[in-house]
């Protein structure tokens, strides 16, 4: 897909494919997710939300955690750990094939993704049913300025001051406003 994640109807399926198609961007996902425990689905929701609504309400902010928290839990950390442990326990005693097992893994994969999809169609309709209309699409400033707001919310276990994570939303912001 060769979108623009800018484009003001994308959907934030559409955009989190597209934005985190980036090499930064998947970089700076992941450091926040393992050093940091950061969903990424939340992150690109974040972004997604700042360039169309801006400054999420507070309240918004919390639901959109709360649900990310207790949907990852149950559909998408367990299939996750799978398919890690997956990565480096293939025994090559077991009568099953390196490839069947990693077919397997691979198939385990696309399910996590298919959780992830579930996850941000939720985030969005969350997002859509309490904000009235979106705002015209935001200056580079701004929409850095909204997304940080918003990052800083959802994630206030992050410290944003300085370190990995800093460093992180950094590129992230920095992709986002070009």
């Amino acid at each position: 897909m060769d979108t623009d994640a800018q484009t003001p109807d994308l959907s934030l399926w559409d955009f989190s494919i597209t934005f985190y198609a980036k090499p930064e961007i998947q970089s700076a996902c992941l450091t926040l997710q393992d050093q940091h425990g950061a969903s990424v689905p939340l992150l690109l929701c974040c972004c997604w939300a700042s360039s169309r609504y801006g400054v999420l309400p507070l309240f918004i902010s919390k639901q959109l955690q709360q649900y990310t928290e207790t949907f990852s839990q149950v559909a998408i950390e367990p299939l996750r750990a799978v398919r890690t442990a997956m990565k480096s326990s293939y025994d090559s005693q077991w009568p099953t094939s390196v490839d069947d097992w990693q077919d397997l893994r691979e198939s385990i994969k696309k399910i996590e993704l298919a959780s992830e999809y579930l996850l941000l169609n939720g985030l969005e309709k969350l997002i859509i049913a309490d904000v009235l209309k979106p705002q015209v699409l935001p200056q580079s400033e701004t929409l850095q300025r909204n997304c940080i707001a918003n990052i800083a919310v959802c994630f206030s276990q992050l410290d944003l001051q300085e370190g990995a994570a800093k460093s992180a939303v950094e590129s992230i912001l920095n992709v986002l406003g070009d």
